[in-house]
């Protein structure tokens, strides 16, 4: 039985060997590469993604201890299921191919991927347009920062938007692997279970077509069927991290108190406003029902889910101006930079074909380069200095310094801190988190002695273990104080 036909075989090797495409690749992977290496003020600094390290943590206990029990993600904070898998699974494989603990070989992954979908984004456009949209997409999306420093995070997203890319690349003549292919990016981010189920209603809604439909259903749900199995077996929620990032998130459960000054309001009033041009230009392009329509309706999804969380939901109220150049809006300025594009290789020269005779379409793509390229001093201002790392590695070499064998305390919810500690030498098994513990004080003295814990960092805020250090201070011998203050335990 063969496994491809002869057109998908035909469409696979063109891709291969499409030279502008791998060109086109290589251009935003060394752009990338050069911000990683010259301009993200080390390899191990990830700027304001400080959540790649917590994505790290997942990962390395993963690969060490889960692995192991169950199989199951393990983290040191509780979070192992609120984001989607399979990006902490790619990374654990990419720490037990190289032998490493470090987080480098997955930033240079995720630069790998977001490349690849700037060449798929080409492909795309060259597909439904012509090529000369297809290179000036392409060549924004290389250049641009904001999916520069993104793709250079070891976040989730490249690896979820390339996945999504691919769906729309099969989407026309392979509805399985699109449906798995979106499968596959739901296990990356948990709104993409709700972008990738439109993209499979596109069969019916564009098509009418049943027989579309069902294969590609049947490809998505062979991918989430036994993922939801796990996820009902390992929390007791099949759809649990949809559900917490509905209530937690965008509901606002775990959001303080609303601040609303003036400018949120104004922010919250743009993206509503937002909300309905878009939903305006999903109907027109459901109407109009262009040959493109499979990548506009996937961007115009991800924006309704943008504009809603920050018109209508209490998220808003925590809203700053970074968020405009975060990764969350990688998918929005790809979006752009297609519709820039069709403007000026595609739509205008069509109307106004002495546009391209007179140069006006390179000048044009000049400009738009340029615009890209002065949102580097905004990014830039927000990206976090490497001494705020330094500063965890110095509490690291501390405790290994001082350190005799035994167990230490660590806080789950500081995975910088964690990751210092494991790059020093101390190993997964030697690490136990702050946040398990007996519920009194009693059973947590004894539960230390029988874990053999020695040594425990615990931050200020942590309110159970700064009153157990209090109570016990015969136990708990303090060696280093400070915000994340290091004890060491002495036993009965």
């Amino acid at each position: 039985m063969e496994i491809l036909n002869s057109e998908e075989r035909f469409r696979i090797r063109q891709l291969l060997t499409n030279r502008l495409a791998w060109s086109i690749f290589a251009i935003a992977l060394a752009s990338r590469l050069f911000f990683l290496i010259f301009m993200s003020g080390g390899l191990e600094n990830t700027g304001w993604y400080w959540d790649a390290y917590h994505h790290w943590q997942i990962s390395y206990f993963t690969q060490k201890i889960g692995i192991y029990n169950g199989p199951r993600m393990w983290d040191l904070g509780g979070m192992e299921y609120f984001w989607g898998i399979l990006p902490s699974l790619v990374q654990a494989g990419l720490m037990a191919l190289f032998n490493t603990t470090s987080i480098v070989p997955f930033r240079v992954a995720t630069i790998v991927f977001g490349s690849i979908s700037v060449s798929l984004i080409y492909l795309l456009c060259k597909r439904y347009f012509n090529q000369k949209t297809a290179i000036s997409a392409a060549l924004i999306l290389a250049v641009n920062p904001v999916l520069i420093v993104g793709d250079a995070s070891g976040m989730q997203e490249p690896l979820a938007i390339m996945l999504l890319l691919l769906a729309v690349w099969y989407y026309d003549k392979s509805e399985f692997k699109s449906g798995l292919l979106l499968a596959l990016a739901s296990m990356c981010r948990a709104e993409y279970w709700i972008l990738s189920m439109g993209m499979l209603a596109l069969y019916l809604v564009f098509e009418r077509n049943i027989t579309r439909f069902v294969p590609a259903t049947g490809g998505w749900l062979l991918g989430m069927i036994p993922y939801m199995f796990h996820l009902r077996f390992q929390t007791g929620n099949p759809i649990y991290p949809v559900y917490w990032n509905l209530v937690g998130n965008i509901a606002g459960q775990w959001l303080g108190p609303a601040v609303w000054t003036s400018h949120r309001i104004f922010i919250k009033n743009l993206f509503m406003g937002l909300f309905f041009i878009v939903i305006a230009s999903l109907i027109l392009t459901v109407w109009k029902k262009p040959r493109f329509y499979a990548l506009f309706s996937l961007f115009l999804g991800n924006l309704i889910f943008l504009s809603y969380v920050l018109g209508f939901s209490p998220y808003t109220a925590g809203y700053i101006d970074r968020v405009l150049v975060d990764r969350l809006f990688a998918l929005a300025y790809m979006f752009l930079a297609v519709l820039i594009a069709i403007a000026i290789g595609y739509a205008i020269p069509k109307k106004r074909p002495k546009f391209s005779s007179f140069h006006l379409d390179k000048a044009a793509i000049s400009a738009a380069l340029i615009l890209f390229f002065l949102l580097w001093p905004v990014i830039m201002s927000y990206y976090r200095p490497l001494g705020e790392l330094q500063a965890y590695d110095d509490l690291a070499v501390f405790m290994v310094n001082n350190y005799n064998g035994g167990r230490i305390l660590v806080p789950g919810d500081q995975p910088q801190f964690v990751y210092r500690l494991v790059q020093r030498g101390i190993t997964a098994y030697d690490l136990l988190s702050l946040k398990y513990h007996p519920e009194n004080q009693t059973a947590t003295l004894q539960w230390l002695f029988q874990s053999n814990i020695t040594m425990a960092a615990i931050p200020d805020y942590d309110r159970f273990w700064i009153a157990m250090a209090g109570n016990y201070t015969d136990h708990f011998i303090a060696i280093r104080p400070g915000g994340l203050a290091v004890y060491r335990i002495m036993g009965p």
